[in-house]
């Protein structure tokens, strides 16, 4: 999952104080800069793809960046190594209900700094706030406390779990054990979302203008300090601690 450039009041102040590059935006260009990134995030924040390529390039919206808050695709991250056929209705429409989440995570956004660079593009400096850390899921701390809940279960259901196999046999107590766990960790996952404060990012965006058109399109994301240190490699890529 991605994992990009974190920051409190006192970080984004520090990085926003750093010019990415000295060149010049026109106040057409830049306001045409904006209302790009603008519609992009707000697209972003909606859980929404559609339209989304008005605004950027088929590369940045089928990136990790996007996907970061499309429903679909977190489902089937997490459904890529089980087996579906096992998995009751109910656990997966607790599963669908758990994506939304991530599809309505982004709170707030904001365009901080536009400026030019040599190759006539843009850089686009923005804050976005999400309702809990974008990383939650991946995160040490929360594998282990989903751990435990799995071995808490395990005990608590010990007898339980035996007589099911001594009547009904190993398909069926595995296919039991496989939903009751995959629930206690969406569970898990749930109660760390709803404990969570809000979190900070500051991104990067990086913008060129369609000779046709004449408006800018997005071309790449990237986490504001990989931006900073002339770094091309893609947002799925950079993690900033």
């Amino acid at each position: 999952m991605v994992r990009f450039g974190k920051t409190g009041a006192f970080l984004l102040s520090a990085v926003l104080s750093i010019s990415l590059l000295t060149g010049c935006v026109s106040n057409a260009d830049k306001n045409s800069a904006k209302e790009t990134v603008e519609g992009f995030l707000q697209l972003v924040a909606s859980g929404s793809t559609e339209g989304i390529t008005d605004y950027c390039t088929d590369e940045v919206a089928s990136g990790d960046f996007v996907k970061l808050f499309d429903s679909g695709y977190l489902a089937d991250q997490i459904l890529a190594d089980q087996d579906t056929s096992s998995l009751t209705e109910e656990t997966l429409n607790e599963l669908d209900e758990f994506c939304k989440l991530f599809s309505n995570m982004v709170t707030a956004y904001e365009v901080k700094e536009i400026t030019a660079n040599d190759d006539k593009s843009i850089t686009a400096i923005a804050t976005i706030t999400t309702d809990f850390p974008v990383d939650i899921i991946k995160s040490s701390s929360t594998s282990e406390k989903v751990m435990e809940a799995a071995g808490t279960y395990s005990t608590e259901h010990e007898e339980e779990i035996a007589a099911l196999y001594a009547e009904e046999g190993e398909e069926t107590t595995q296919k039991k054990i496989l939903n009751d766990v995959f629930l206690i960790a969406l569970e898990t996952y749930e109660d760390l979302i709803r404990n969570s404060s809000p979190q900070d990012y500051a991104i990067a965006l990086k913008l060129e203008k369609n000779a046709e058109t004449d408006s800018y399109v997005i071309t790449e994301v990237t986490d504001y300090l990989s931006a900073a240190e002339g770094a091309t490699t893609a947002a799925e890529d950079t993690t900033v601690d």
